[in-house]
């Protein structure tokens, strides 16, 4: 990959970066907003806190892309929405050399890898010219009634970058909530999930393995070799290949906004995957001499603070699948909320059907140049339980995009 679009030189001390649009957070959000803003013709500034670009697609592992599709009983897939999600799904399949699946439900999914990921992300950011920012933490925001500096920590300086509009891609509501404006703030959000691999494996299927952890999980309860809470393991879907295959351990253990709360979901997370793993490899025979080959390097957070819009989405929204003539994007994933029960509450959209996305969803309604796409828009905990998914994350970042240089000229 030519890097010329990418690198930055490096600014004076004295001199802040000037750009068109910034954005914040380097997820699958971000990435499709950096992109679609530069190949609009603007100057984009794109910072992540994290050494790649990815979000918690990469960081967590979460190894499928959920909301690329619509939903029902039809064999192949069909995309929902159109343009940068298509193209990023497609180059992905491509990269990784993975197909869309379905489940027993009628909902299909694009497995991938998460080195394929970053890597169609790194080229995608370059390819369009976007200056990028890594290992770059927002720690201050100066705002009125429009953002006008954004404070950025850098490896080894303090940056000022002044944006004519901000597209916030953090997952957090970040800049938002370092203004000092109102955000949607639930309290208690969804559950966490840790992935793990395990490499060895024997010659199995994903669904017979599957079925042989759960029983192991459950006869290790019953002879007090694991805890009940750390017992609910499963299988990534399609990522059992040549003797490796991705596992999610659910964390029934309560999100919140306290305090260092995460340092502590992740530490705990750590020690429950070795615990499993080592249960596992002694349990299930598929896993006899097999080994834990890798953990992901962040819990997968699922919610989080959302932003205030113009208008927000509803859980009735999504359930009755409601049309809207100012629709910038498309949903369809269910309703899914992970909590500290053993399966997710589930609710499925009519097959075939969706709802739309607002472009008021995706606006500030308190800052006029700031606009916000991913998993922290303007939704209700029903709503953003189906729009958190990385298919409908990648939909909203180039809707966000659009609009602001839209707005911007």
């Amino acid at each position: 990959m030519a890097l010329r679009g990418v690198l930055m030189s490096s600014p004076d001390a004295q001199s802040p970066i000037s750009c068109d649009v910034l954005v914040v957070g380097g997820g699958s959000a971000g990435v499709a907003a950096a992109v679609t803003a530069a190949r609009a013709g603007a100057d984009v500034v794109l910072t992540e806190r994290l050494g790649f670009l990815g979000g918690k697609a990469t960081s967590a592992n979460v190894g499928t892309i959920c909301g690329l599709y619509h939903n029902g009983p039809d064999a192949r897939a069909r995309y929902l929405n159109e343009g940068l999600p298509v193209e990023f799904a497609d180059k992905l399949s491509a990269q990784c050399g993975t197909e869309p699946k379905s489940n027993r439900l009628g909902l299909h999914f694009l497995p991938y890898q998460p080195f394929g990921f970053r890597l169609l992300c790194d080229r995608l950011v370059g390819a369009s010219g976007v200056r990028l920012l890594l290992h770059a933490a927002v720690s201050a925001v100066t705002a009125d009634e429009q953002i006008h500096r954004i404070t950025v920590i850098t490896r080894d300086r303090s940056v000022s970058v002044m944006p004519t509009t901000v597209i916030d891609c953090s997952g957090e509501a970040l800049c938002t909530t370092l203004a000092g404006h109102a955000i949607l703030c639930g309290g208690n959000y969804q559950a966490g999930a840790q992935v793990f691999s395990i490499e060895g494996v024997r010659e199995a299927s994903e669904e017979s393995l599957g079925i042989d952890i759960i029983r192991a999980s459950h006869a290790a309860v019953a002879a007090g070799q694991l805890a009940e809470p750390f017992s609910r393991t499963s299988v990534i879907p399609g990522s059992l290949r040549q003797g490796r295959v991705d596992l999610k351990l659910h964390l029934p253990l309560p999100v919140d906004d306290s305090f260092n709360s995460v340092t502590e979901l992740e530490l705990v997370a750590r020690e429950a995957v070795e615990d499993v793993a080592r249960t596992l490899l002694s349990r299930v025979e598929a896993l006899s001499g097999a080994h834990l080959a890798d953990v992901a390097a962040e819990v997968g957070l699922r919610t989080g603070r959302r932003a205030v819009g113009h208008c927000k989405l509803t859980g009735d929204h999504v359930r009755n699948c409601i049309k809207s003539t100012d629709t910038v994007a498309r949903g369809a994933w269910p309703i899914e909320h992970w909590g500290l029960a053993r399966k997710p509450r589930l609710e499925l959209l009519p097959p075939n059907d969706f709802y739309d996305i607002a472009s008021g969803c995706l606006a500030s309604h308190s800052i006029r140049n700031l606009w916000f796409a991913g998993r922290h828009f303007s939704a209700d905990d029903d709503a953003i339980a189906s729009a958190r998914v990385i298919g409908t994350c990648l939909a909203t970042g180039a809707a966000a995009a659009s609009l602001a240089v839209r707005a911007m000229r």
